[in-house]
């Protein structure tokens, strides 16, 4: 497995111009993928409204895993904005086809009750893109689209550049409570120790997802409130503080996604065994704090880069519901994540 790291460009004349026409600019949405055909109305209200794009660059040991996570995120996302009059979907073709297809494959293992461990396929693929859009309910004029850029490490020397994302996910997966020696660790460790410092007035967000957490624990409580216990989030973050030293703040979530599968082991090439959990715990198990990297990402890039998402009051709308959810599933509008690095360096 190669080793990687960011590629950082520095942009100047008309290569930030040409940046800023590639990756910033405002374009037209999209048709919405429907069983019907849409009307004139709604083509000509597309055609006129305005997308504004958050970039990210989403890095994962493999497309499947990084799958797992993106349909668990679609789901939290859509659960949690609709309460507050806003909607998430996709009009992309491709995200959605691959999003339905995992869901279902997961439903269908965990609800087969097999036995037979859950594996990946081998594939070559190493490189995919995905879109999601945000937009006041009922008025999808407005919108902001997430451009999720995922790239593996085999994919990373032509696809990963720093300079051209917004933002900087990472997931880690079940690896992460098993032996020493894992290469897709290691390569996590290399990335993390290579992130460039960052301007401490306008920080870029960078987040290291946990996924396949089932083995110490999970989450639980009503609803939107529940939370991972204190002694869980605790000791994954002392292991994650263990094994990364970033040169940059880092915020670490930990996520359930589909199945509630337990990580039961690595294979021959070091990927995650999974298997059914052994308690009932995941005859009711639902995707939970998915959501939470997103809602991250879009707050702290409005913040950072003084930049409106929607380019009217939706605006403030929308920061003001991202503190809300904070308190009522946190106790805290002003909530913010565990960090790996406690000091943005200059």
């Amino acid at each position: 497995m190669p080793f990687g790291s960011f590629y950082v460009e520095e942009l100047k004349g008309e290569s930030v111009r040409r940046r800023e026409k590639n990756w910033k600019t405002k374009k037209e949405p999209v048709g919405e993928q429907r069983n019907t055909q849409p009307s004139q109305e709604d083509v000509q209200e597309k055609a006129t409204g305005i997308i504004n794009t958050v970039n990210i660059l989403f890095i994962g040991r493999n497309l499947s895993i990084i799958q797992e996570f993106l349909c668990s995120m679609n789901q939290n996302m859509g659960e949690t904005l609709t309460s507050y009059g806003f909607a998430f979907y996709t009009q992309d073709l491709s995200s959605i086809t691959d999003i339905i297809a995992k869901k279902k494959r997961l439903e269908r293992y965990c609800w087969s009750f097999d036995s037979t461990p859950w594996t990946y396929d081998y594939g070559t693929e190493n490189y995919r893109e995905y879109k999601f859009d945000i937009s006041p309910s009922g008025d999808q004029s407005r919108a902001v689209e997430l451009h999720i850029r995922c790239v593996t490490p085999e994919g990373a020397q032509g696809h990963m550049s720093w300079g051209q994302a917004d933002a900087v996910w990472m997931i880690c997966d079940g690896a992460l409570l098993q032996t020493e020696g894992d290469e897709y660790t290691g390569f996590l460790r290399q990335l993390l120790a290579g992130i460039p410092k960052q301007d401490a007035e306008k920080p870029k967000p960078v987040c290291l997802i946990l996924s396949q957490i089932e083995q110490l624990g999970h989450f639980d409580g009503p609803g939107d409130q529940s939370c991972l216990p204190a002694e869980v989030s605790g000791e994954l973050v002392k292991l994650c503080r263990d094994k990364f030293v970033p040169n940059s703040p880092v915020a670490v979530i930990p996520v359930q996604v589909y199945g509630g599968m337990e990580c039961a082991g690595l294979d021959d090439k070091g990927w995650p065994i999974l298997r059914i959990g052994q308690n009932s715990f995941y005859q009711t198990y639902m995707p939970d704090n998915c959501q939470i990297p997103c809602l991250y990402t879009l707050q702290m890039f409005c913040n950072s880069q003084n930049t409106g998402l929607f380019g009217d009051a939706n605006d403030g709308e929308f920061l003001r519901s991202i503190s809300s959810h904070y308190g009522g599933k946190f106790r805290n509008p002003q909530w913010v994540p565990d960090m790996l690095g406690d000091e943005v360096e200059t």
